[in-house]
């Protein structure tokens, strides 16, 4: 059972303005020169948005969304690249075993040679025990970094989902049984915090998920896509229950000129035959 919670310059000594002393009987304005306008018709520059204030202006939900998405673009991206690294290691140790016998020293009749051939023997081997572990630690290192970045991705998933279902924490707990080998499928749908929510509403076929998972994966895996494709369908229209309403008289509900309570026999059958409700 997997609990998905499935990571200066110095400043100037010259005075800032120099006085004026000198005095004159006539002084002439200076007038700055106008700027040129524009015609009516040209359209104003617009200045030019500033990223940072557009940055503050943003909700924490479009934050929030924005850290959702790098979150799973480091996610995808890690995956794509941890089998590259892998690989090449594989290969690099299938090279260095390929020929694993020892060769026949007996066949050497150089003493020089037999050592330098045992000497070669064992360079390989010992590089081939170091890639081999090496291999091995990157497989552990690539697993812990792929929890690692699935767990912040779907922790974002989580946080978003709270808003849309309240009880979401509730609903889906640590007791919801949700197998190892279907937790990143989980988290990489679309439907991801859907589904966990469905399964903490059904429990028991939660539980079966599980266990088809432990024996079958496959089988399992399309089980967890017919989930998915039933929460992705668009929700029946609700077919009304009330009782259909009374025929209406034509000239509307209840015409002007014509009082139902008052009429008499007679004219409550006049009117319905024009209506065409009785003959």
């Amino acid at each position: 059972m997997t609990d998905i919670t499935i990571p200066a310059p110095s400043g100037s000594t010259d005075t800032a303005a120099s006085q004026v002393t000198t005095q004159t009987t006539e002084t002439t304005e200076q007038v700055a020169a106008p700027q040129a306008e524009k015609p009516a018709g040209e359209p104003q520059e617009k200045p030019e948005g500033d990223p940072a204030g557009d940055e503050q202006h943003k909700t924490w939900k479009e934050k929030r969304a924005e850290r959702n998405r790098a979150r799973w673009q480091e996610y995808k991206a890690a995956k794509e690249t941890l089998p590259l690294r892998l690989q090449a290691l594989e290969s690099e140790v299938k090279r260095l075993r390929t020929g694993q016998q020892p060769p026949d020293f007996s066949q050497i009749t150089d003493p020089n040679e037999e050592l330098a051939e045992r000497t070669a023997w064992k360079v390989r081997q010992s590089q081939a025990t170091d890639a081999e572990a090496r291999l091995g630690a990157e497989r552990r290192a690539a697993v812990a970094e792929t929890q690692t970045r699935l767990a912040a991705a779907w922790d974002e998933t989580v946080a978003e989902a709270r808003q849309s279902m309240p009880d979401f924490d509730q609903v889906f707990t640590k007791d919801t049984p949700v197998h190892e080998r279907a937790a990143p499928f989980i988290v990489e749908s679309d439907l991801s915090a859907e589904i966990a929510y469905y399964l903490g509403k059904n429990r028991a076929e939660a539980a079966e998920l599980f266990n088809t998972f432990e024996t079958n994966p496959a089988l399992g895996l399309m089980k967890l896509g017919r989930i998915e494709a039933h929460l992705s369908r668009p929700a029946p229209n609700k077919v009304s229950t009330a009782p259909k309403p009374a025929p209406v008289l034509s000239g509307g509900q209840n015409p002007l000129g014509f009082d139902a309570e008052r009429a008499s026999v007679g004219d409550m059958a006049e009117r319905l035959k024009k209506a065409g409700i009785i003959r």
